[in-house]
């Protein structure tokens, strides 16, 4: 499965995050200036958002289904029909290191489907995954280049406890947080693009 998906080429663009954020708003950030935007890509219950691999798009999970995005144009998003009813995304992996059309999709039931959202083209590439396989999946981070994305917890200004999105070097273990300055109190679920330039994640800002 993780091969499948690349892990074992540092260079490969992951979108696996270690938390599940509940369902938010998208926004688009910046990865060399990561201040707020104005405003976010798209208002709703989304989560687990992905970069289509020329980065014009941004697949995320919506209700029981997987919304195309847009990025010039949000307003046209639409969502795509999910051929496993019953069976609802839970988060969307990343892309095959030689299938780049394809998602992996792991379901609420363990399944993990290559889902091609080009032609609604599907199929099972793990079926069944035990609670330890399934952690082992969620416990991978995004990296892209040398970067890496991820989400964590810290301390707000009056001693809160908030979720941001952090970026570290890919050799290190430190990451400055980009998110620190944005009101709300949960951001999270961060995907680099293909080209490492910008991120996508889920916020609770408006």
């Amino acid at each position: 499965m993780l091969g499948w998906l690349g892990f074992d080429a540092p260079k490969t663009t992951g979108a696996l995050r270690g938390g599940e954020s509940p369902t938010m708003n998208l926004w688009i950030i910046d990865v060399t200036q990561p201040a707020r935007p104005v405003l976010p890509l798209k208002v709703g219950q989304y989560r687990s958002p992905l970069f289509s691999d020329d980065g014009t798009h941004v697949f995320a999970i919506h209700d029981a289904t997987i919304a195309d995005i847009p990025v010039a144009t949000p307003d046209h998003s639409r969502d795509l029909a999910w051929p496993y009813a019953g069976d609802a995304p839970r988060l969307l992996l990343g892309y095959g290191r030689d299938d780049r059309q394809s998602i992996a999709v792991l379901t609420h039931s363990g399944n993990v489907i290559a889902f091609r959202p080009a032609d609604g083209h599907a199929a099972a590439l793990a079926t069944a995954l035990p609670p330890a396989d399934i952690a082992t999946l969620l416990g991978h981070v995004g990296a892209c280049g040398d970067r890496v994305v991820y989400e964590g917890t810290q301390k707000s200004k009056s001693l809160a406890t908030r979720t941001d999105v952090f970026i570290r070097p890919l050799q290190s273990k430190l990451g400055k947080a980009v998110t620190s300055e944005w009101p709300g109190s949960v951001h999270g679920q961060p995907a680099f693009s293909s080209d490492c330039a910008k991120i996508v994640l889920v916020s609770d800002e408006h």
